[in-house]
């Protein structure tokens, strides 16, 4: 858990502008204050299994609450277009410092916005761009909207354990179904995840995860795996559209 005490709050909000948060939001622009203008990210997810059917969804800003100690917990909508009624939409909440992107941690009613953690699910930016690095993620989080094609979302509403390794695998020009992408970053990782698979069945399904970003946009394809539980397929997420977000350069390091 990510806490701090009250002097050390008051030294670290001077301290941690909303310039020291550019380097996560260049990955999570949607965090940004000029997401509140409508940019959104529109994204197409299928499933080997179930190739007939296909989930179109999209994320957007929702709101944001800056933290004593500069930090920012940010919620996005996220929600499928062009129905109503199913998947249900939902709220996604994260907290941005300069060392990435956290998920909320307290347990408290209503939550402590000051405990998150202890690790961060994405990392930020200087380290997303430096080949070979190498981080952990533990904590809860609300499951990939992807998931809506094999209906695992209807079964995890809340977010939930977790635990994974992530690798900076390459870094290079990307073709998606849509569009072209000259710099994406491409992340490869496993991650146990404690997920509701009905009747009864509560299990820490191992996933193997493919993700790639782009600076200015975010998350532009993924690629999820299921070897514990290869009936579930192989899931793939594509962004179709983001009106309002823009690509940007990035220099490559290596460690």
């Amino acid at each position: 858990m990510v806490r701090r005490s009250l002097g050390l709050l008051v030294l670290l909000s001077t301290a941690w502008s909303a310039r020291a948060l550019s380097p996560m939001m260049a990955y999570e622009p949607l965090a940004a204050d000029t997401a509140k203008t409508g940019a959104r990210r529109t994204y197409e997810s299928r499933s080997s299994v179930l190739p007939e059917r296909v989930v179109q969804w999209q994320s957007q800003f929702f709101s944001s609450l800056d933290l004593p100690d500069g930090s920012r917990q940010v919620t996005l909508k996220t929600s499928a277009t062009g129905s109503v009624v199913w998947p249900p939409a939902r709220n996604e909440v994260y907290v941005l410092d300069p060392r990435g992107l956290y998920t909320p941690s307290s347990a408290t009613d209503p939550p402590d916005p000051t405990e998150y953690g202890p690790t961060a699910l994405l990392a930020a930016q200087p380290e997303l761009q430096r080949l070979d690095h190498v981080w952990r993620f533990e904590g809860r989080r609300v499951v990939p909207f992807s998931f809506t094609v094999l209906m695992l979302t209807a079964r995890n509403m809340d977010p939930v354990a977790m635990s994974a390794r992530y690798h900076v695998l390459s870094i290079g020009p990307l073709e998606t179904p849509t569009e072209t992408f000259p710099s994406a970053v491409q992340v490869a990782g496993v991650e146990r995840v404690a997920l509701n698979l009905g009747e009864l069945l509560n299990d820490d399904v191992l996933v193997r995860c493919r993700r790639w970003y782009v600076r200015g946009i975010g998350l532009v394809q993924e690629a999820l795996e299921f070897p514990s539980y290869p009936s579930l397929g192989r899931l793939t997420t594509v962004l179709t559209s983001h009106p309002g977000l823009s690509p940007e350069p990035l220099e490559v390091k290596a460690n």
